[in-house]
């Protein structure tokens, strides 16, 4: 079973998922965190 994690760059997990990744899901995690955004 796959498992992903999202880690910022301090080391705290933002989000994690086991299963298949819906990456528009992923991906609006990813733009709406302070700490890595559109540009990291």
């Amino acid at each position: 079973m796959p498992y992903t994690m999202l880690i910022e760059p301090g080391g705290e997990v933002v989000w994690k998922y086991q299963g298949e990744v819906d990456f528009k899901e992923l991906m609006k995690t990813i733009v709406e965190n302070p700490m890595i955004g559109r540009v990291y």
